[in-house]
């Protein structure tokens, strides 16, 4: 894992940068880092661009639109390809403590005026059986600051265990006859990839009051990945911002041999990474 750099930054401004061997004792003691591969993964990136701008053509069109698309590494195989360097599977492997899967895979567009998801947990949605043992990485093609929807998070609520989300009643009101579409298109044993329902706005994980003023925000650069426990509490804001876009790939990975939740809508199934 030489010649990578882990960065981390909170309030907007770069708290802290570590060599790669350094990231594990601040990951296990904060819950997240950021690994700065703007020099390294340019090819990567430009493949994503294409990719987001192939998906977007249909997110754009009708019925299906949405302002995010889960598990698209299986219309895109590509996207898979591009979370393969070195780099990466070196660092989800130390973070992991040994050989991981790809589980679970999200890109979102999150284009003006879309409104922020609730703080929550993302193993509560994997339930990975050993805590610890599964990791969210925060991919954005483009700067992502508070004003377009970034995310904040709260430092060692990765400490916790599981919180039970409440449902938010308003979000519901609003997509209920999405929901329903969307129950019975898993009844049937199909997947509607253009699903309007956004789990993590539906629920909503109630801010322990031992956290206090423990939130801080994350602004990312393209090029930049947030890796985060997957008990970490987090969420993200309203994208206030009159032109700009926040487009995301979201990747969730668990330690080889981990059980998780295969999930209604999401039906995960474990793909091997592995250093390359």
């Amino acid at each position: 894992m030489r010649n990578c750099w882990i960065q981390t930054r909170g309030l907007g401004q770069t708290a802290l940068t570590l060599d790669a061997m350094d990231i594990s004792d601040l990951y296990r003691s904060q819950g997240y880092a950021v690994f700065d591969g703007k020099a390294k993964l340019e090819d990567q990136l430009k493949s994503l661009d294409l990719i987001f701008d192939k998906i977007s053509k249909d997110y754009n069109s009708g019925e299906k639109k949405s302002s995010f698309l889960l598990m698209p590494h299986r219309l895109f195989p590509e996207i898979v390809d591009a979370l393969k360097t070195t780099a990466i599977c070196e660092i989800l492997e130390s973070l992991l403590g040994g050989p991981v899967d790809l589980v679970h895979t999200q890109v979102m567009f999150n284009p003006p005026g879309t409104k922020g998801f609730s703080p929550h947990q993302d193993n509560w949605y994997n339930r990975s059986q050993t805590k610890h043992h599964m990791l969210a990485a925060w991919m954005p093609l483009e700067t992502a600051q508070k004003e377009n929807g970034g995310l904040y998070l709260y430092p060692e609520s990765h400490k916790m265990e599981l919180l039970r989300p409440k449902i938010n009643l308003q979000y519901l009101g609003k997509e209920l006859v999405h929901l329903i579409k969307q129950k019975t298109f898993a009844f049937l044993g199909q997947q509607d990839p253009f699903n309007r329902v956004d789990l993590s706005r539906l629920l909503n994980t109630p801010t322990p009051y031992s956290l206090g003023d423990k939130k801080i925000d994350v602004e990312l650069e393209r090029g930049q990945i947030l890796f985060f426990d997957g008990h970490l509490i987090h969420g993200s804001y309203d994208n206030l911002s009159h032109h700009r876009t926040r487009r995301v790939l979201l990747a969730n990975f668990v330690r080889r041999g981990t059980l998780f939740r295969k999930g209604i809508f999401s039906k995960r199934s474990p793909i091997p990474f592995g250093s390359v």
